[in-house]
């Protein structure tokens, strides 16, 4: 009976610690997945907050701007390809009409290719001449592609990435404020031997975008306005 009674109480005994450890496990179990759950945090991505926040042009490619600041978002389908830069004066203050320039006077049109780098994480820009070509299987063609290749001019860390890695946002404030020369270079090409002063400088006043071309005017006062299409 002694024994019979002691089996019963060992027997209890692990009933019962097998039903507290089976609740704590599932128990414990609920928390973690509830822990778990709940530290689920779903955040914008950097793009998504920059064109929340941004006037947007739609166009060849969209243009962002967000206050001071101007964006391009450009699509893969627009890596590599060719885009004509078309530098116009579209207005000059007096002492400039007097030294010769005038509204309209084209100068330094630029063929341009982007190339995005997602190892180093910038977009690099080259120009090259099309006067300079031969047909694919040509004899020469090695020796031409050797001796005139396309020439960087300038390079663009990638701000953002789209959520689905179709395109990118360079900042290109430095290329419309008289920062750098890259995309233009107006008192050299028309010989003046002037520089342009940033601070007198607006990045960009207006911009409009068509289908295949963007038009942005920029002021560079007191010295010149001029247009830049990309087609």
């Amino acid at each position: 009976m002694m024994k019979t009674r002691t089996n019963l109480i060992v027997a209890l005994f692990a009933l019962c610690f097998t039903g507290t450890v089976s609740d704590a496990y599932a128990w414990g179990w609920h928390k973690r997945k509830s822990v778990k759950n709940d530290s689920v945090v779903t955040s914008e991505s950097k793009y998504d907050e920059l064109v929340k926040k941004a006037k947007t042009r739609e166009g060849m490619f969209r243009i962002h701007q967000v206050e001071k600041d101007w964006y391009f978002e450009i699509d893969n389908s627009l890596m590599n390809r060719d885009l004509l830069i078309v530098n116009k004066v579209s207005g000059v203050p007096y002492q400039l009409n007097d030294a010769g320039l005038n509204k309209g006077m084209a100068y330094e049109d630029k063929l341009i290719r982007f190339h995005k780098d997602t190892v180093l994480n910038k977009v690099w820009v080259t120009t090259w001449n099309p006067r300079v070509s031969v047909p694919e299987g040509d004899a020469i063609a090695l020796s031409v592609k050797d001796n005139y290749r396309e020439a960087v001019i300038e390079q663009f860390p990638i701000e953002a990435f789209k959520s689905d890695s179709s395109a990118v946002l360079i900042k290109v404030n430095k290329v419309f404020d008289g920062s750098e020369k890259s995309f233009n270079d107006l008192y050299n090409s028309i010989s003046l031997g002037a520089s342009v002063k940033k601070e007198l400088s607006r990045t960009i006043s207006r911009a409009s975008s068509l289908a295949s071309v963007h038009l942005l005017l920029k002021k560079w006062t007191p010295r010149c306005t001029f247009e830049l299409y990309f087609r």
